[in-house]
């Protein structure tokens, strides 16, 4: 018998064990065999020889006669059959899973107890060649469907959060918010009390710490503690959340969310170039107060904000926050480069997912998700919109600037061509240039039109990552260079195209460049983009005039470093001024074209005035019909019998050059040089095939770009063509209706100042991650995700109400009956004991040493490399404590991450992590020991200490317990640190009491101190 338990059937599919074979193996829907009527023949074939074959080897498995069927996968009946995903493709054996498993061609071999007879394999074969032809008995499939309803109703993640009244208490006195009304509601219902209130010098501690990743400062501490105010905690709290040191702590968790990295990981770890503009926009955000709505927006769609934001030297703040989607995996050679989109994609897709909606989209790449109410239709319809977007650096300094000077300019044009096309008719004698919108048209055989700029109003729309492109028609006058002592000339252009005038090959990129040989030339604001197409033509023809860099992108790889593979994909043209056709042939390592290929091409200048006009996916050349006005006034003008002493051609080239002035004079207003940083480029929208197991070489049928069905339903209306659909994405999280964005950002911040989440699982609001404890728990939630967006969702707003809070103030000591009755703490009875993250752990230490530079943003230190350090792409390495700089400027190789970070659970930055695990393993404490950085700055901060020589040692103990803790230490521990001292001061060949100043004995101090679990954690 035939046993499948490759489970094709879109819910009951996947299961551990077989997602790999799976995902490689499965075709496209034997639904396909419907787009034609089998012959009688056929049906007699199917009914004398596959059924019976199908009854004696697959029905003990594969039937609902014997429970459930293996996998899903029933031959029953015909609509059993076909409401299974890739078994076959109809008319295709050699593509067809069914075909493949029965040869034993693979991993996957059915049946499993040996193979078939040949005789029967032919027959499935030719089963399948026929087109899997099955007579129609009207029966309806009994295998269960995907039903979104059902798993939308079920689940509370997708219902609205609703604002709740605070709950009566009988502690009313100890409510300073309604946040204290829920968690004290939960407690009375249990019979517990929360604990008592911290002291203030805790507080401050606890504040600076996790508000600002930094220690408190003694004398703030000690300002707090004395005031009488009682309001003196709250305007503490004020001074913390203004603070640029805020905005860097809250940037490096969203940056976990974010998968930050500013390499690209794998084998070589190529850089990301520019990727701390992303982590330093980020700082920004936090530290304006962005409200969360832009901070979203932004991030998705932040090139297609109506009104960009920008900084009072013009530099475009939104269209950096679209780095948010490069900061991923990539690979330099795929050889499979349709299954890389696939993957990078992929990632992108599930980051995005669990960053705003708290939900694994990428569950559903394979298949229908196991258990929410997610479609794998729902994945690639967001998949359809990354797709139809683009890499690029983008000059943001010069951006906004340059399209203002862009738009002058075809004004300018626009007025020229008014006026002096007359002229041109008068002085040449030639009729009305009627042909000038002439569309040209390709001759060749199954060509397919990339972009086609000759078209005049019915021309491609230009697509270019800044300012420097231009519509130019056919017919439009240029002023023709000469020497001086030459009469000046005029032509008019033969083809309508997109233009890049001579002063933008000049601009410049102060950022760093893509790796060569693609960063030979500096693309950042001279890039036109054609459209996405689909081609099954590996050869492209592009017509072009001038020098400039063409990239052929297919499936949007664009990590090009020189080999081994894909180096047809970037040449260099110079045509010296003419309009030629230049052929690319990408065949050399893009072998399978015949399944199609997603293509656009990128086309930069590199020197002068350059110029596109068509391009084209054919085996031949084009031969393009150009409009024959232009062509007649060149050759008239051109003629040496023509009289440019006349005057209506005096007329005509004194018009002309006053307009050349103008164009000159306001050319002269380009912003040349600008930084640059990864970003989005938006295109039209193209949809994306549902793939189906996840396998790109398996396409099924495309899936319309659109928001996630369970939220917006079935019936949305069609989303642009000329767009992406980034921006529509980005509405469609921030309308009221979604019930999570809000939640899923006000869970985030209650995760990061209790080190727990209202819902422990803040990635995952679907079935699989852990809900909120009980109702209480949720109505909280909800109602502060409903008054956040109501009030403007502001995140210091925010923050401020619950570190006021009551709550947030309890002290870390939980009574012994609260903790038997709740030792995980559930019910909030404490405030809970939670260590620093170890970006927090390291600034700390810099911080108290004295070496700590508290620059905010710009490039990221190098990574101090370690002996442990090694592999491809290695760098040269840093200094050891970073130049003083906080944890978050330390550039983030994938392939050579931090190790003192690492020791303290650092994510590897492959995939979203709003959650970080937080252990408790030797490799910390033996770092905290023996690191040579923690060492260091343990002499430092020793030296610090013994600066002052006016202070006793007393006094420097008390000054070194404040620093570190926020408090001063007991008696005890005064007396312990002396003796500790006269002991450190003999080992070291010294006399405490002779010499005070014995630096190695205070450095083993300050060692000691950082070894405390009281340095590390917050209390």
């Amino acid at each position: 018998m035939i046993v499948m338990p490759w489970a094709i059937q879109r819910v009951e599919w996947c299961r551990p064990g077989v997602v790999g074979i799976v995902a490689v193996l499965l075709l496209a829907a034997p639904g396909a065999a419907e787009t034609s009527v089998p012959r009688p023949e056929d049906l007699e074939f199917f009914e004398a020889n596959v059924r019976p074959l199908l009854v004696r080897h697959c029905s003990e498995c594969h039937s609902a006669g014997t429970g459930d069927p293996e996998g899903g996968l029933s031959f029953d009946t015909r609509a059993d059959f076909l409401a299974a995903q890739g078994v076959a493709v109809p008319g295709k054996p050699d593509d067809s899973l069914l075909v493949k498993v029965v040869r034993y061609d693979g991993d996957l071999q059915m049946p499993p107890d040996g193979k078939l007879p040949v005789e029967s394999i032919r027959v499935i074969e030719e089963w399948v060649s026929r087109g899997l032809p099955w007579p129609d008995d009207g029966k309806q499939s009994t295998v269960a469907t995907f039903d979104i309803a059902a798993r939308k109703a079920e689940h509370w993640c997708w219902h609205p959060p609703r604002s709740s009244p605070a709950p009566a208490v009988n502690s009313l006195a100890w409510c300073r918010t309604d946040i204290d009304r829920f968690v004290l509601a939960r407690l009375e219902s249990a019979g517990l009390e929360p604990a008592a209130e911290a002291p203030r010098e805790v507080l401050a501690r606890r504040a600076s710490e996790i508000l600002t990743g930094l220690p408190a400062d003694p004398a703030d501490v000690a300002r707090l503690v004395g005031n009488p105010d009682p309001l003196a905690f709250e305007k503490y709290l004020d001074g913390l959340l203004a603070s640029p040191h805020f905005g860097e702590r809250f940037a490096r968790h969203w940056l976990d969310v974010a998968r930050f990295g500013e390499t690209r990981g794998h084998e070589f770890d190529f850089p990301i170039p520019n990727a701390w503009q992303y982590r330093d926009w980020v700082v920004r955000a936090f530290n304006d107060d962005l409200p969360y709505d832009q901070f979203v927006r932004e991030q998705v769609a932040g090139d297609l904000v109506d009104r960009p934001r920008l900084t009072e030297r013009g530099a475009d703040e939104s269209v950096l926050g679209t780095g948010f989607w490069l900061l991923g995996e990539e690979v330099h050679a795929p050889v499979d480069i349709r299954q890389d989109e696939a993957d990078r994609i992929d990632n992108r897709v599930d980051t995005f997912g669990k960053a705003f909606l708290g939900l694994a989209l990428g569950c559903a790449r394979c298949h229908d998700h196991k258990f929410d109410a997610i479609s794998d239709e729902d994945y690639y319809a967001i998949a359809g919109m990354v797709m139809s977007s683009s890499y690029r650096q983008v000059p943001f300094e010069s951006i906004v600037h340059n399209r203002t000077v862009t738009a002058r300019l075809a004004a300018a044009d626009a007025e020229m061509r008014t006026a002096i096309l007359p002229l041109v008719q008068s002085a040449t004698g030639i009729g009305t240039p009627r042909e000038i919108e002439t569309n040209g048209t390709p001759s060749a055989v199954g060509a397919v039109v990339l972009a086609d700029y000759s078209g005049g109003e019915a021309a491609t729309p230009i697509i270019a990552d800044a300012a420097a492109w231009e519509a130019v028609p056919a017919g439009q006058p240029v002023i023709v260079a000469g020497k001086e002592s030459e009469t000046r000339r005029i032509r008019v252009e033969p083809v309508g195209h997109a233009r890049s005038d001579a002063v933008w090959a000049t601009t410049k990129s102060t950022g760093e460049r893509d790796t060569k040989p693609l960063g030979d030339v500096d693309r950042a604001g001279r890039v036109l983009r054609t459209p996405k197409q689909r081609v099954t033509q590996g050869v492209l023809w592009h017509r072009v005039r001038g020098n400039l860099q063409v990239f052929a992108v297919v499936d949007s790889h664009v990590l090009l470093q020189g080999g081994p593979l894909h180096g047809p994909n970037l040449m260099t043209v110079d045509t010296r001024g003419d309009w030629k056709w230049i052929r690319q042939d990408l065949r050399r390592d893009i072998k399978d074209w015949d399944g199609g290929h997603v293509v656009h091409v990128e086309y930069a200048a590199i020197d002068g005035e350059v110029g596109v006009a068509a391009s084209v996916s054919a085996a031949e050349q084009p031969r393009w019909v150009d409009p024959g006005w232009p062509a007649r006034v060149n050759e008239r003008l051109a003629d040496a019998g023509f009289d440019w002493q006349a005057d209506a051609a005096r007329r005509l080239v004194d018009e002309a050059a006053r307009f050349n002035a103008k164009r000159s004079e306001i050319l002269a207003d380009v912003k040349l040089e600008s930084a640059t940083a990864p970003a989005l480029l938006d295109g039209n929208g193209l949809d994306q095939f549902v793939l189906l197991k996840g396998s790109a070489a398996r396409p099924g049928s495309l899936s319309p770009r659109r928001f996630l069905e369970a939220i917006d339903g079935a019936d949305q209306a069609a989303w642009p063509r000329h767009s992406s659909g980034r921006r529509e994405l980005a509405e469609r999280l921030l309308d009221p209706e979604n019930p999570l964005t809000s939640r899923v950002m006000v869970n985030r911040i209650w995760h990061h100042l209790f080190g727990r989440g209202l819902v422990p699982t803040t990635d995952n609001f679907g079935r699989l991650g852990e809900a909120a404890a009980d109702a209480r728990a949720q109505a909280l939630l909800d109602t502060l995700a409903v008054r956040f967006r109501e009030e403007g969702w502001s995140i210091k707003r925010l923050v401020r109400e619950i570190v006021s809070s009551s709550t947030w103030r309890m002290g870390s000591a939980p009574s012994s009956r609260a903790l038997q009755r709740d030792p995980l703490n559930l019910l909030m009875h404490h405030y809970p004991l939670r260590r620093l993250e170890g970006e927090a752990v390291r600034d700390k230490i810099l911080a108290v040493s004295g070496r700590l530079d508290r620059t905010i943003g710009g490039p990221g230190v190098e990574v101090f490399v370690t002996d442990f350090h090694g592999g491809r792409g290695q760098p040269k390495g840093g200094p050891l404590d970073g130049a003083g700089r906080r944890s978050l400027y330390t550039k983030i190789r994938r392939n050579f991450l931090p190790s003192f970070l690492l020791a303290f659970d650092m994510p590897v930055p492959f995939q979203a992590m709003g959650r970080r695990n937080v252990t408790n393993v030797p490799a910390q404490a033996l770092t905290l020991m023996n690191d040579p950085f923690v060492a260091g700055q343990a002499t430092l901060w020793a030296r610090k200490t013994l600066a002052d020589e006016t202070v006793t040692s007393t006094q420097r103990i008390e000054r070194m317990y404040r620093e570190a803790f926020a408090r001063p230490p007991t008696r005890e521990e005064q007396a312990a640190a002396v003796e500790f001292l006269t002991a450190q001061a003999t080992r070291h060949g010294g006399d405490l009491g002779a010499d005070p100043n014995n630096e190695p004995a205070w450095a083993d101090l300050a060692h000691a101190l950082i070894n405390t679990k009281e340095f590390i954690f917050v209390p």
